[in-house]
């Protein structure tokens, strides 16, 4: 079975926004919006208080990436995703191929 790891650089924003971001997966925009600097250390002190807005948002997440032919030998491609958020849309080139509901079943 040949295996592509979408893992690594991705971009993500708020949704509706137009700017888009440097972000990594696996990951969650908390700890994204750390890494550019956008927000404080959550672990230190009080500094929690800065996140609570953060849950309350959506966030889009993409990726390009290119699937040759000739390196798939079947018709059949399946996306796993491990560790997506509870509430989440899934699409692949516009094209909407699921949602989640709970990330625990």
């Amino acid at each position: 079975m040949h295996k592509i790891d979408l893992s690594g650089q991705w971009l993500f924003r708020e949704h509706g926004k137009e700017n888009w971001e440097k972000a990594t997966v696996p990951g969650y925009a908390q700890m994204d919006r750390v890494t550019l600097g956008e927000l404080p250390n959550p672990f230190y002190r009080t500094n929690e208080r800065y996140f609570i807005d953060i849950e309350l948002k959506e966030w889009d997440y993409k990726k390009e990436f290119v699937v040759e032919k000739d390196k798939i030998p079947f018709t059949r491609i399946n996306l796993v995703l491990e560790g997506i958020d509870t509430f989440a849309e899934v699409y692949l080139n516009d094209i909407l191929l699921g949602k989640t509901q709970n990330m625990f079943i």
